[in-house]
């Protein structure tokens, strides 16, 4: 298994819960292997497995969570 590593621009992200909101929903998506917020500066770091899951996946998983991402620049 590769793994690779990404890390996605939040928006919305207000406190720790929210943080860990964002952790639980990449983390339950098969192939992600970890996510980790950073709160302060609002981006979360992923490792994940690209053969089982993309970049839009995970997107929407933040989405799905009440949260905004878009891939860190």
């Amino acid at each position: 298994m590769t793994h690779e590593k990404t890390v996605l621009q939040l928006s919305g992200l207000g406190c720790a819960a929210c943080a860990s909101k964002v952790e639980n929903a990449l983390n339950s998506l098969p192939g992600v292997i970890s996510a980790s917020v950073n709160l302060e500066e609002s981006v979360v770091s992923v490792e994940y497995d690209p053969a089982s899951v993309d970049l839009d996946r995970m997107i929407a998983a933040v989405k799905g969570a009440g949260y905004g991402a878009a891939p860190s620049v």
